[in-house]
Formats: C-alpha cells, sequence, structure tokens
C-alpha cells in the first residue's frame, strides 16, 4: 500500500502538471487569435489536442474503471485523429447549408450550424444520445476527462450549482439564432457568426483556468451552447438511463461520481430513470454502481438489445 504521504504528493504534482496542460491549451489559442507570438502548431488551437493525446495516455494508462478506461482512450483518439490530424493534414473542405457552404472544416465544423458534420451529429445524439459526442467525441470532455481529471475531487455539486446549469441557455440561445442567420446571404452575417465563436472560444478557454476551483466540468455544466443544443435531442431521443429503485442501497455512489452534479439518487427514486439534459453519458454512476442499479439504453434497446 502507498505511503499516505508519497500519495498526497503524487496527486499534487499531477495536479500542477495538469495545470501547466491547461495553461499550455489557453496560450496556444491566445497565440493563434490575439497574441500572434509565433507563427508555430505547436503554440496554436492544436495546442490543446496535443496535451489531450499526452494527458490521455497517462489517464488510460491509470484508470481502473474498465468502461472509463476504454472511452478515454477512444476519446483522446478521436480528438487527436478527426479533430487535430485530419483537418490539419487534409484540409477537407465539407458540405453545408446556408452561408457557409464549403467554407467548414471537418472536425471543427461539428460546431457550425448546418455543415455536414453538425446534421449528422444531431442524429446520432437523438439515436444514441449525447455521449455520441460529448463523452467519445469532443475536444471540450477530452480536456476535462485528461488534464481536468485532477480536479474532479473539487466539483462543486450543491443545489445552488445544480440549478446554475440553466446558465447555458444564454449562450444556447443565441446559438439558436444562428440557425437561421446562416441562411442570410449577406456581408454582415459572416462576422456576427465569427464574432460568436470567437465569445465561445473566450469563454471556453477561459474556463480552463478555474478547473481547479470549480471541477473539471465547469464549462459543460453551465455554459456550452453546444452541450446545450444535444442536450435538447438527449431529452427529446432514444437516449437514458434505466434504474431499478428497489435495488438502490441510497449509498449516493452514483452522485459522488457524476462530475456535472446530477441528482441522480433523486432521480432514480423519483422517476426512475436518469433522462435529463445535462447527462453527458459518461457511464460513470452505471458502472461504479455498487448493485448494478443503473443501465444505458437508447436506439438499439428497440430491437431488444441492452447497451
Amino acid at each position: 500500500m502507498a505511503n499516505p504521504s508519497s500519495k498526497a504528493i503524487r496527486t499534487r504534482v499531477v495536479q500542477v502538471l495538469s495545470y501547466l496542460g491547461l495553461v499550455y491549451a489557453v496560450l496556444g489559442w491566445l497565440n493563434e487569435v490575439w497574441l500572434h507570438w509565433a507563427d508555430s502548431v505547436f503554440l496554436s488551437h492544436y495546442s490543446e489536442y496535443m496535451a489531450i493525446g499526452i494527458f490521455g495516455v497517462y489517464r488510460v494508462a491509470v484508470e481502473k474503471n474498465p468502461y472509463t478506461r476504454k472511452r478515454i482512450a477512444v476519446l483522446t483518439a478521436m480528438v487527436v485523429g478527426f479533430w487535430g490530424l485530419l483537418p490539419y493534414v487534409f484540409s477537407l473542405a465539407e458540405p453545408a447549408w446556408g452561408y457557409f457552404s464549403g467554407r467548414a472544416i471537418v472536425g471543427r465544423s461539428l460546431h457550425i450550424p448546418m455543415t455536414l458534420t453538425f446534421l449528422v451529429s444531431l442524429a446520432l445524439v437523438f439515436l444514441f444520445g449525447r455521449r455520441a459526442v460529448c463523452s467519445w467525441n469532443c475536444p471540450c470532455v477530452g480536456t476535462r476527462d485528461t488534464m481536468g481529471a485532477a480536479f474532479r475531487k473539487q466539483s462543486i455539486k450543491s443545489r445552488t450549482a445544480w440549478k446554475l446549469r440553466h446558465l447555458k441557455w444564454v449562450l444556447t440561445s443565441v446559438y439558436f439564432a444562428l440557425f437561421a442567420l446562416v441562411f442570410v446571404p449577406l456581408p454582415i452575417v459572416r462576422p456576427i457568426i465569427e464574432g460568436f465563436l470567437g465569445l465561445v472560444g473566450l469563454i471556453y478557454f477561459g474556463s480552463f483556468l478555474f478547473i481547479p476551483l470549480t471541477g473539471n466540468r465547469n464549462w459543460c455544466r453551465w455554459l456550452c451552447p453546444y452541450g446545450g443544443t444535444f442536450g435538447l435531442l438527449n431529452k427529446a431521443g432514444f437516449y437514458k438511463i434505466k434504474a431499478e429503485p428497489d435495488k438502490c442501497v441510497a449509498c449516493k455512489k452514483c452522485e459522488q461520481e457524476c462530475d456535472m452534479g446530477i441528482p441522480v439518487q433523486q432521480l432514480v427514486q423519483s422517476k426512475g430513470e436518469v433522462k435529463v439534459v445535462d447527462c453527458v453519458g459518461c457511464g460513470r454512476c452505471v458502472t461504479n454502481c455498487p448493485k448494478g442499479v443503473l443501465s444505458f439504453h437508447d436506439v438499439r434497446d428497440i430491437f431488444k438489445r441492452d447497451v
């Protein structure tokens, strides 16, 4: 058994290195869009993907939960490959409905309204839940499940924090307005959309710096407009976490594991399922429940197949 003091030192070292990784990602984005210190791929928005790749390898190596280990491995590979290498090496334009047709780049276009990648993502979320994007193919979650994982215990899980989840609808409502604007062929439209994406980028990368204070999911819980969009489909679609309330022993392990601060046990007892906008489908509550109370369900259950 590891010495408690050596374990504490190791934990602190991991936290310091993780925070330096977060700062590196922030500096890369700032250099690319504002500071212009250097014209280098190593100090650009790709910095985030590189850091995810490095810390992702570490998280996979130390993760004890088999499901989470597999998810983080796939998530890391998707961020590095789909978001990083594919656009960098090939710079593929893709079809899009509306003003940005032909200008979107595979990977990052997942967040640009009416691109092909965006529309495919909406369909996947409706069928399989928000986890299809957020937990398996999202740089935001990649950052928070690799570098941010060192600060999971700092996650704020009070009632007030749960109520603050509604803040995300401010940015999400603006994002919805952009859906209409992409069809307006006026010169002013492009600066408006790019201005919104720039504002989101500033808030997004700024949230990295506060992870040690708020826990790893601050952006996902309270601010992300894309998560809000996917979350509505999460609620309307086939995905849910079913529960067997009679087996629940009220240990609250599910709530301890949930980085999104969802009152899982309360939902289990009152509704017999977890079907909320905020669930990213990471699977921590499902796979860590000591009594096997929870299980994933999605469109495949139409064919009587549990996942």
